[in-house]
């Protein structure tokens, strides 16, 4: 996964600067396919893309064929994406209409936010060849920080109330939820790791990657069963 770093702490100006949480994710997961996929001309989808970050570092890793869905307009999507699609995620059979199957699926704390993420895994489980894979990332709502302040307040602090036109979190996934929603999808994890740690408005450890219990993040690692 990432380098191991040598400070205790880094402040957090932005969600993307280099000790931010939307940074580090993007990279513990390029390097995650780094490590799991090494065949460089493999075909990738990043489902919910957004602009195209993570198609972008995978590109510099040499990396040759990343398509992408999302709601974003094409123009605001990097020339990373090699094919695009707008797409709401959360309306219908939408993998049908991208004709074709991927060896690497990336979905990269999207399902939190989707009224329908059962229809998505579906969707992105019809999009695997054989032996392909998906790699998920969500927010950790049930790290030890997250779990008192459950006890004291009864919600987590990666659930807010949304306002109005936000596209906030509202679904939240256990492990056994997890297991669940993808059992339905005929998939199964492999893996379950932790990324950064992030708390009080500090990246605790940059560069290190965290047990789940303290992680800021955790991804899964999914097969086709």
């Amino acid at each position: 996964m990432a380098r191991r770093g040598f400070f205790l702490l880094g402040r957090i100006n932005s969600k993307s600067d280099i000790f931010g949480p939307q940074y580090r994710r993007h990279r513990d997961i390029c390097e995650y396919v780094k490590k799991i996929l090494p065949n460089r001309k493999a075909r990738i989808l990043d489902v919910g893309c957004g602009a195209g970050r993570i198609a972008s570092i995978l590109k510099e890793g040499g990396y040759v064929t990343i398509d992408g869905v999302d709601v974003l307009p094409e123009e605001k999507v990097t020339g990373a994406i090699d094919h695009y699609w707008r797409i709401n995620l959360d309306a219908g059979e939408w993998g049908s209409n991208l004709g074709r199957k991927y060896d690497l699926i990336i979905c990269s704390d999207v399902l939190e936010h989707l009224e329908n993420p059962a229809s998505t895994l579906r969707q992105m489980s019809n999009l695997l060849i054989d032996t392909g894979e998906i790699l998920i990332s969500i927010p950790n709502a049930f790290n030890v920080m997250e779990r008192c302040r459950i006890l004291l307040t009864g919600n987590s602090g990666r659930y807010a109330v949304e306002k109005r036109g936000e596209c906030g979190h509202i679904a939240m996934f256990t492990d056994n939820i997890m297991t669940s929603l993808l059992e339905r999808a005929d998939l199964g994890i492999v893996e379950k790791i932790g990324g950064a740690m992030f708390f009080f408005g500090f990246s605790w450890f940059p560069g290190r990657t965290v047990s789940p219990l303290l992680s800021y993040y955790v991804i899964y690692r999914i097969k086709k069963k």
